[in-house]
């Protein structure tokens, strides 16, 4: 073996390309998510969800850690136990209706608040008892650092703070 290592970069066409095609063959169709994608689509909402794979990561890391409350900053979805409940926040009214739209047609709205409003507004007025098990931050990339920030006060000890990093255009 070399001392000088190739090392291959890899962009944003290698990760679309690699998850189209795990998610082709290994997960299962889900109609509730495909109904809500299509309501999404007609709405007008970006495609920017995470994608089929990683919404079933966030429902492992979930299951994992015994995830009952959950913070998702940026509404698109959310990796949701059975008997868990989600905080959603969200800044674009019409993203908030699609969204309830969904919720209420997968029948999980008695599960999910959705609250309207610029996120690190939102994140400074909770104070969750108890706190957060996980937080999911997909929203507005220059408030990242903001909303982590936000999040370590907000997410229990030992729990998981997730950052979804991949910037659309």
């Amino acid at each position: 073996m070399s001392a000088k290592q190739d090392i291959v970069v890899t962009g944003l066409e290698d990760w679309a390309r690699s998850d189209e095609y795990h998610n082709s063959f290994l997960l299962e169709k889900d109609s509730g998510l495909d109904a809500a994608l299509a309501n999404s689509d007609s709405n007008g909402l970006p495609e920017i969800a995470v994608s089929a794979a990683q919404g079933k990561l966030l429902m492992l890391l979930a299951a994992s850690i015994e995830a009952k409350r959950i913070l998702e900053v940026g509404t698109l979805g959310g990796a949701l136990p059975e008997d868990g409940k989600l905080i959603t926040l969200e800044i674009d009214e019409n993203h908030a209706r699609v969204a309830r739209e969904n919720l209420a047609n997968a029948g999980l709205s008695s599960k999910v608040d959705i609250v309207l409003g610029k996120g690190i507004d939102s994140m400074a007025k909770l104070t969750p008892e108890p706190p957060f098990d996980l937080v999911f931050i997909d929203a507005d990339k220059p408030s990242n650092a903001q909303y982590f920030t936000e999040a370590k006060r907000l997410v229990r000890k030992g729990g998981v703070i997730v950052h979804h990093y991949l910037a659309f255009s």
